[in-house]
């Protein structure tokens, strides 16, 4: 009898050695504390996600850019324009009136000088110099008064407004690292957290370890008497089904694509019929047309 049980222990303890870890874990905790357990690896994928995705973001931020500095503006004085009044129609162009290409050459021999000399004694009037002097001084004022305003922003964008970008800057600058350092901190608790519990647990497959089998799994589990084995097995079904309606429909899509190049080919081969056709019929018509021509013609030769 002693032999008969040690045989019967070491097939036992073989059957026991091949069932596959997640039974065996299945079998140490209720329906409650799997559900608990699937939680506890839902919400640390949905924490480590969350941590990923706001780690991508800040990565992406940036601190607004330096103000720019003032601008200096410059006022350039508008002389009055020159306009010699010097009539170009005298006597002496009455030769033209005999030959008309006198007409340049009285212009680039005798007008344009003219004009010339009448503009320098206008440049030369002390009328025009009072005028220019008038303008300038207009002028250097507008610039003086521009120069305050431009020295006087200076002074604040140098004074007040770069150092307190620099301190905004900073501050800014101090407040992103710590964020970030303080996420990547938390993302590599995360990681090692969910890590530890895959391998204290054994009860989540590594393929089915992702928020949407996981949020299957779970809702199932916690509000039926499913175990953890049993909803990845209707989990595999869904997924299933999800796949078959995804070609279903992608069948369908392609079938209707191809319904509608039918119909596109058979509306251009109708188009194309409908243009020889009438090609055909103007080409009857303008036979009949020139034979008619033709026979009136011949008809009226033999009148």
């Amino acid at each position: 009898m002693t032999y008969f049980y040690r045989i019967l222990y070491h097939k036992i303890n073989l059957a026991v050695k091949s069932v596959p870890n997640i039974m065996l874990e299945e079998c140490k905790m209720n329906n409650l504390e799997q559900a608990a357990a699937v939680k506890k690896a839902l919400d640390l994928t949905k924490q480590i996600s969350g941590d990923k995705f706001e780690l991508s973001r800040l990565s992406l931020e940036s601190f607004r850019s330096k103000p720019q500095a003032p601008v200096r503006e410059t006022v350039t004085a508008k002389y009055p324009e020159v306009r010699p009044d010097v009539p170009f129609w005298t006597v002496e162009l009455l030769p033209a009136l005999v030959c008309w290409p006198y007409i340049i050459i009285y212009y680039f021999t005798a007008y344009k000088k003219k004009k010339e000399e009448a503009a320098a004694k206008i440049l030369n009037s002390e009328e025009y110099r009072r005028q220019c002097e008038a303008i300038e001084e207009e002028t250097r004022q507008k610039q003086a008064a521009l120069d305050d305003q431009y020295n006087a922003a200076l002074k604040e964008y140098n004074e007040v407004t770069v150092p307190e970008y620099q301190r905004e800057l900073e501050k800014w600058e101090k407040d992103h690292t710590q964020a970030t350092e303080k996420l990547q901190k938390e993302l590599e608790e995360g990681q090692k957290e969910l890590a530890a519990h895959y391998e204290a647990t054994r009860l989540i497959p590594a393929q089915y370890r992702e928020t949407d089998a996981l949020q299957y799994i779970y809702d199932l589990i916690s509000s039926s008497d499913y175990s953890v084995r049993e909803a990845i097995e209707m989990y595999d079904k869904e997924r299933q089904r999800r796949l078959d309606r995804q070609k279903i429909y992608e069948q369908q899509r392609a079938n209707r694509l191809a319904d509608e190049q039918v119909q596109l080919t058979y509306e251009q081969n109708d188009i194309a019929d409908r243009i020889r056709k009438n090609e055909r019929n103007a080409a009857i018509v303008g036979i009949v047309q020139r034979y008619n021509t033709n026979k009136l013609l011949k008809n009226g030769f033999k009148k």
